[in-house]
Order: C-alpha cells, then sequence, then structure tokens
C-alpha cells in the first residue's frame, strides 16, 4: 500500500549547504529523495512514482548519504519497508565511516513479538558494540513487507523512537552513546524508502541531558579500573598467560566505567588490531580487605577473560554469540547475568587482574568488548564492612 504524503516545503528553501545555523532555524522540510541529493554506494534506484510527491529510494545491500546537511538536535521522519529479510537502517550524527548512531528495523520472522525488531547502536572508532547495549532494543508493530512510519525525536544524549503513530515512545533511549552530536544522514538497505522530512531543533521538550543511570546508587559495581594502555593480538582458541601482563606502572591508565558499571574497551581501543584475530587487553583493580573472605562476584564479558586474584586465576568465562552454543544467557549480550564466581580475598590489599579479549568466531564482525562485575555479598548483614575498592 503507498502511502501519501501530505503538502511540504521542499528541502530548497532549507539551503542544505548553508550548514547547522541555517538548519537551525529551519520549519519541517521535505527531503527530495532523488539521485541529486544523495550519494550512493552499492545498488540503489531512485523512483518517481505516483503517491510519492518526493521520490522513492530502493535500496539492496547499498547506502546513500544526504548530501551537504550536518543535523544535530530536532525530529526526523520517515516511512520504510523491510526487504529480504534484512535491515531497515537509518544513520545519522554520521562523522565519516567510523562515528554515528544508529537505528534500524529488523525482520527476524517474528515482528512485532519479537524483542530485537528495532534496535538503536552506536558506532564507535568503527565498531558496532549492540552486544553491549541490550537495554536499547524492543518489540514494536512493525509490518514486513509493508511501509512503516518511523519518527526520532532527537535531543542532546536522549532519543525517542516512534512506530507506526505510536503517541508514547516505543523505544527510549536514555543515553546516545557515540562521540559526534551533529553530522550526517544515510540510508543502508536491503529495504525501501520515502517521505522523509527533517524538522531540526524540534525535539518535542525532550530534554538533551542523558536519562539517570539506575545503578549510579548501587555500591557494589566495580567502577575503578586501571587498564594497560596498549594491547596485543590473540588468536582465536588461545589463552593469554599472566607473564604478559606489563609490570611498569607507566604502561598503566585510570579507565572510567559507563553505564551499569561498563568498562567499553571498544572506546578506548576500537576494533581488533589483526581482523582475523582479535585483541587482548589488561584491566586491574584492587581491593582493600580487613579479613580473609571469600567474595560472591557476578560479572558480564565479551567476549572472553580470564580473572586473577594475587597472581592466581580464579576464573574464566567466555561469552561468544557465534557459534550460538557459546552464547551465555541473555542471548549472548553482556550482562551480570552472564556468570558468577567465588573471589578469594586476604587480609590487606588484594590485586584483582582481568585479561579481556574482543575474538568472535572466524570469520564473524566484532561488535564490542567489555566488562562488568559486581561484588554481590555487600549485600549482607555489614554491607561493604571493611572492603574498599581502588583503581589497579
Amino acid at each position: 500500500m503507498t502511502k501519501p504524503a501530505p503538502a511540504r516545503a521542499t528541502l530548497a528553501t532549507l539551503a542544505l549547504t548553508c550548514g547547522i545555523a541555517c538548519a537551525a532555524a529551519a520549519a519541517t522540510q521535505a527531503v527530495p529523495l532523488t539521485a541529486a541529493r544523495w550519494q550512493t554506494v552499492g545498488k540503489a534506484e531512485f523512483v518517481p512514482t505516483e503517491g510519492f510527491p518526493d521520490g522513492l529510494l530502493k535500496l539492496g545491500d547499498a547506502t546513500a548519504d544526504l548530501k551537504g546537511l550536518s543535523f544535530g538536535d530536532g525530529t526526523i521522519e520517515y516511512d520504510a519497508k523491510l526487504l529480504n529479510a534484512g535491515f531497515a537502517s537509518f544513520r545519522f550524527r554520521t562523522q565519516g565511516p567510523d562515528s554515528a548512531e544508529l537505528f534500524y528495523l529488523r525482520d527476524d520472522g517474528n515482528c512485532p513479538a519479537a524483542d530485537d525488531c528495532i534496535q538503536y547502536v552506536p558506532m564507535i572508532h568503527g565498531v558496532w558494540p549492540w552486544e553491549m547495549y541490550p537495554e536499547y532494543q524492543t518489540h514494536a508493530a512493525i509490518t514486513v513487507g509493508a511501509w512503516n512510519h518511523v519518527k526520532l525525536v532527537i535531543s542532546g544524549r536522549r532519543m525517542n523512537v516512534f512506530i507506526n503513530g505510536a503517541v508514547e515512545p516505543t523505544l527510549a533511549v536514555g543515553r546516545l552513546e557515540a562521540a559526534p552530536l551533529h553530522g550526517g544522514l544515510q540510508f543502508s538497505g536491503p529495504a525501501e524508502f520515502a517521505n522523509l522530512t527533517v524538522s531540526p531543533g524540534i525535539t518535542h521538550s525532550l530534554p538533551p541531558q542523558p536519562d539517570k543511570d539506575p545503578t549510579d546508587a548501587d555500591p557494589n559495581l566495580v567502577r575503578r579500573w586501571a587498564v594497560a594502555t596498549t594491547t596485543s593480538p590473540l588468536a582465536y582458541g588461545a589463552a593469554p598467560s599472566l607473564a604478559q601482563m606489563p609490570a611498569d606502572p607507566a604502561a598503566w591508565a585510570s579507565l572510567p566505567t559507563e553505564r551499569h558499571g561498563l568498562v567499553n574497551l571498544s572506546r578506548r581501543f576500537g576494533s581488533p588490531i589483526d581482523p582475523s584475530t582479535g585483541s587482548l587487553a589488561w584491566l586491574k583493580t584492587s581491593i582493600q580487605s580487613d579479613r580473609d573472605r571469600s567474595v560472591h562476584v557476578s560479572v558480564g564479558v565479551l567476549h572472553e577473560a580470564w580473572i586473577y586474584a594475587n597472581g592466581k586465576p580464579v576464573f574464566a568465562a567466555e561469552n561468544l554469540y557465534y557459534p550460538e552454543a557459546k552464547r551465555l544467557a541473555p542471548d549472548g549480550r553482556i550482562s551480570l547475568r552472564n556468570a558468577a564466581f567465588d573471589l578469594p580475598l586476604h587480609k590487606g590489599r588484594n590485586e584483582v587482574a582481568v585479561a579481556l579479549d574482543n575474538i568472535l568466531a572466524v570469520g564473524h564482525l566484532h561488535y564490542g568488548w567489555g566488562i562488568e562485575m559486581r561484588l554481590d555479598d555487600l549485600d549482607g548483614p555489614d554491607p561493604a564492612a571493611g572492603l574498599t575498592l581502588r583503581p589497579g
């Protein structure tokens, strides 16, 4: 079913090449889906057709970048039709090939019930770390092979997504995770797109500040880490040795954690050194204890982790999306539900070291790497008594 567009002004009045300041003052404008406005790579077709006054864009395994517009905050709307069990993807705030925000519709054969039917993911240093942000996906009333209307309200570090006329957000993104606050727009397929409008500066009172992290008040999360400033290659199936951990204090730096206590190594190191293998990173923290004890620890990992306490191995885990048999719950994503172990501590200072790699099965892309750790026993009768967390 074709979806006719309402009468709107043309993009000529927007004067795309005048930049951000001009765009911010403009009203809602229709963006023509014509070859003159878009730079394409791959199989792309611009179709003038009845019912679509601004044209229709058909993409195979291809991309189309809008020329001349840098978008920051505002509202973006478009219609998308999923084709061939694929993705109807839209990037915004793109800064070159390695940094952008991405929203997409996914045909997994079970829409609208599937909890990954729509998804947001940042692009960070060329990596799509979608395994690290499971909270940014949900089910939606998507119809495969028919037109679906998408409305994105973007303000600072937040975004609300409305699908097919929903009154309440279908997906609320509490923090946009990529670095840029402005940049280009891009479609990618296989999909068809129509009726694109851009409303710079119209944010419908959505605050620009990121939503509050619900774990801010959780004292049990390990948030103080040091990271070795360089990584090394690690072959698929290999294991590291603690002797590989850098000994020079100058080789280490403090590493802030993100929401939920996430250590996001993709943000620091990007893609693997060698795409055919992976990268190995070293982390450490210290725990001061007033007595000998054992502490129960929950841990989330991407993708393989080896954990040492005071120079001795105490735990190892792998969470690989492929092959499926190696996915930890929930569904191969990073979560404190991935695994748990008992951490032995002695009286005084205890060094906890972690070797962490970002390997997936050979031939698959890398979707981020990191770790989360929580000392669960501190919820007991003497929470935090006698324990102090410090950077490594």
